[in-house]
């Protein structure tokens, strides 16, 4: 693990509003940091690099790095304000195009979040747009995003697999990856948000000047939470991703019902998720929103602190075999799991053909003997963890 200042510095220089910056701590911990490369490239992990300048910049601490480091931080900076830019413009060309056929879209993720949370369109970097549509509006709104030139290079392992999934297989547009999404959480996600009461409480936005619906600020909270969560279950974690929770909470948190939305967390089955990630945020930037009672409640999800600076530090969770266990145990019926492990080891050719680019009858057959051998490799490595996490826990209890 990589010294304590140098995660010091990451945190303290993420904080997305200026004026609570540290401009004490921050020029104290410049010089005691000895691998500036390594925490330029945590900080481009978890997309907080161009925040990070900014707050600098704000500070005035900007000065006190070596001039090469400065570079490297402004250029990261500039690099997400062209992208951003560029999917932003994106995103107005396929949203009046879908609007103007008759298909209504939420904005997700890190197009809404910027639009609405971020003073610059630099300091939240965008990988791709997530657009939320109606179930049967789906294959409409895929028509026409491929008819003015979206590319579909991914193919799906299956129907089956693709049904129990949010999201349709990316699109492409202009080096853009775009998602289609019928609802927020997978079908084999233990937690359930109706995606009826997501259109029905969703409220109109202006984002870069197109009338589009934006998810209720409840529901919303919920949503960042649990995808974080459910991200980081997946192995992967972005300090981004806590920022945003901060950032709306510092907006938002008048406006939220707290009543309302324990409820909805409650029946959302999404209590775990939730204040796992919320308390998580309130570690990172020492605030707490929530009344003494629901504070203490939200702190017993938390994960320990060493716990979450080595999320942040390597951006990963090390927990994804687990997670592909869950999603598996999370199929209800015997036939569904049959068939899920049917469409596993044995995928569409087209994904056989894509993933192992492969030609000819015999190459194909040793596509899909690769892809058979992973997928068992894959299920012995989820009996060992979850025999050496059964073993651990035994232990712990003595």
């Amino acid at each position: 693990m990589h010294s304590s200042d140098e995660i010091q510095f990451l945190i303290l220089a993420s904080e997305p509003s200026p004026e609570k910056v540290s401009k004490d701590l921050l020029p104290e911990l410049v010089p005691k940091i000895e691998r500036w490369n390594w925490l330029i490239e945590c900080a481009v992990r978890n997309s907080v690099a161009p925040l990070i300048f900014y707050n600098l910049q704000a500070t005035g601490v900007i000065k006190d790095l070596q001039p090469k480091y400065r570079d490297i931080f402004k250029q990261h900076y500039k690099n997400s304000s062209i992208r951003n830019l560029k999917l932003r413009s994106i995103f107005i060309e396929i949203a009046e195009k879908l609007l103007s056929n008759g298909i209504e879209i939420i904005a997700l993720k890190g197009i809404a979040l910027q639009h609405e949370l971020y003073s610059s369109p630099a300091l939240r970097p965008m990988i791709d747009i997530d657009l939320l549509v109606k179930e049967d509006k789906l294959e409409q709104a895929l028509h026409i995003l491929i008819e003015i030139g979206c590319k579909t290079p991914v193919y799906s392992e299956s129907k089956y697999i693709d049904s129990l999934k949010h999201h349709y297989p990316p699109l492409f547009y202009k080096g853009v990856s775009i998602e289609l999404h019928r609802s927020l959480v997978d079908a084999y996600d233990p937690v359930k948000i109706p995606i009826r009461l997501i259109w029905e409480k969703a409220k109109k936005r202006q984002i870069e000047g197109l009338e589009v619906l934006t998810i209720e600020l409840n529901q919303q909270l919920l949503y960042l939470c649990h995808h974080v969560y459910s991200t980081l279950r997946g192995g992967s974690v972005k300090l981004i991703w806590y920022v945003d929770i901060i950032v709306f909470l510092r907006k938002n948190f008048s406006k939220i019902q707290v009543e309302q939305f324990k409820q909805l967390t409650d029946n959302s089955n999404a209590k775990e998720s939730v204040y796992h990630s919320l308390g998580t945020a309130n570690y990172l930037f020492k605030e707490h929103f929530f009344e003494n009672e629901l504070n203490s409640e939200i702190d017993k999800y938390c994960p320990r602190p060493q716990e979450i600076l080595l999320y942040i530090e390597k951006t990963k969770a090390g927990e994804e075999l687990i997670h592909y266990y869950q999603k598996f145990i999370n199929i209800k019926s015997i036939s569904g799991k049959l068939r899920y492990l049917q469409n596993r080891m044995f995928p569409s050719v087209n994904y056989v053909k894509r993933k192992y680019k492969t030609t000819g009858y015999t190459s194909l057959s040793a596509g899909y003997l690769r892809e058979f051998v992973s997928f068992i490799s894959l299920g012995i490595r989820i009996v060992v963890k979850k025999l050496i996490l059964k073993v651990n826990t035994k232990k712990r209890v003595e």
